[in-house]
């Protein structure tokens, strides 16, 4: 038992030793163009962590685990999106990636609780300011969400934020 204990042991500082994990996560301020029944526009604020793992220089996995408050009664969203990062391009100190990604949402408000799913790919930008640290931008989205295609670029659906490699 204690040979396999540091079997495991060695085996996970030999995988970690090359590791390039990163954590983070965004946040976004926003309103929709959809109004309540007050004729207030929808305004909400949406934080998501997000952890990872770099694959290799142009591919990681990682998973966002986000919070929407929708405003003005309109209720609380929880999403997990797990994804597949694919760098695309690196311009100087810009790098454009792609997130493929499938999301879990589910809603609560009203007293009611509805679930949904998602599947489709978010275009996104990292600017590295340090070794460990990353401004990361992230806008819209094109794929299937809610039960209807649809394709997202708006300037309302723009997030920021920073990750820490390590």
């Amino acid at each position: 038992m204690k040979k396999l204990i540091v079997v495991l042991a060695l085996a996970f500082i030999g995988f970690s030793a090359n590791a390039q994990f990163y954590v983070g996560g965004t946040i976004h301020f926003g309103t929709d163009q959809a109004v309540n029944e007050n004729g207030d526009a929808t305004v909400g604020l949406n934080i998501a962590p997000e952890f990872g793992y770099f694959l290799n220089d142009n591919m990681a996995i990682g998973a966002s685990i986000g919070y929407t408050n929708m405003g003005f009664g309109g209720g609380n969203l929880f999403t997990i999106a797990p994804y597949f990062r694919y760098f695309l391009l690196e311009m100087g100190p810009v790098n454009l990636f792609l997130d493929g990604q499938l999301e879990v949402l589910i809603l609560s408000g009203g007293g009611e609780t509805q679930t949904g799913f998602g599947v489709g790919v978010a275009p996104g930008i990292s600017i590295p300011v340090s070794d460990n640290l990353s401004f990361v931008g992230h806008l819209g989205h094109v794929g299937y969400y809610g039960g209807s295609f649809e394709i997202d670029a708006s300037p309302a659906n723009i997030a920021m934020g920073l990750y820490y490699s390590f």
